[in-house]
């Protein structure tokens, strides 16, 4: 796989519940090499048809991808599979009965969750839009999550506005004197 990393997609439908109980599908597509989120879009009813366009837009063709890696999701049917393989991609199925395996994304999948879905509820699928647009602006502008295994525990805790609602953030001066901040593991609000 690393062979190929920067020519392969990964594609995943999240469950995000909403404040009156009800089910908002967000659809995700990660290239596997840099990273990146390409693509989300959320909709309350998932279908095929509702699918194939949204990777029509990662899509465009001068795009270097040829593989697609996508769990057996009764959404990714063989007309799916059809139309991506005429955009021409290769699709990798994972394997059956192992909602975990595509692990591109769930990793992707979980930082969301901690950072944007933990503190808040979205109320239906227009809200949270909303809420994964500024998540993602907000990441794209800080790079991607830190991947250091620092201890903030010492770090002043502030509320900072992110994602449309309050985000409590650590701020931890760096030995340079630079300050960095890490979303704190507890939750504080102002």
């Amino acid at each position: 796989m690393r062979n190929h990393a920067r020519e392969t997609l990964a594609c995943e439908f999240v469950v995000a519940v909403t404040a009156t109980f009800g089910l908002v599908y967000v659809f995700l597509v990660r290239e596997i090499g840099t990273r990146r989120m390409l693509h989300w879009h959320a909709t309350e009813h998932p279908t095929a048809e509702w699918t194939v366009p949204h990777f029509r837009s990662v899509l465009t063709g001068d795009d270097p991808y040829r593989f697609l890696v996508h769990d057996r999701d009764a959404v990714f049917s063989a007309a799916v599979d059809d139309a991506l393989r005429s955009m021409p991609l290769r699709v990798l199925k994972s394997l059956a009965r192992v909602p975990h395996a595509n692990a591109f994304c769930e990793r992707l999948i979980g930082t969301a969750r901690r950072e944007c879905l933990d503190d808040l509820i979205p109320l239906h699928a227009r809200h949270l839009r909303k809420i994964q647009a500024g998540w993602v602006r907000t990441s794209r502008q800080s790079g991607s999550p830190a991947r250091e295994s620092r201890s903030w525990d010492s770090g002043a805790v502030k509320s900072d506005r992110v994602t449309g609602g309050r985000s409590p953030t650590a701020v931890r001066p760096s030995s340079r004197g630079e300050s960095h901040a890490r979303r704190s593991p507890s939750r504080v609000s102002a």
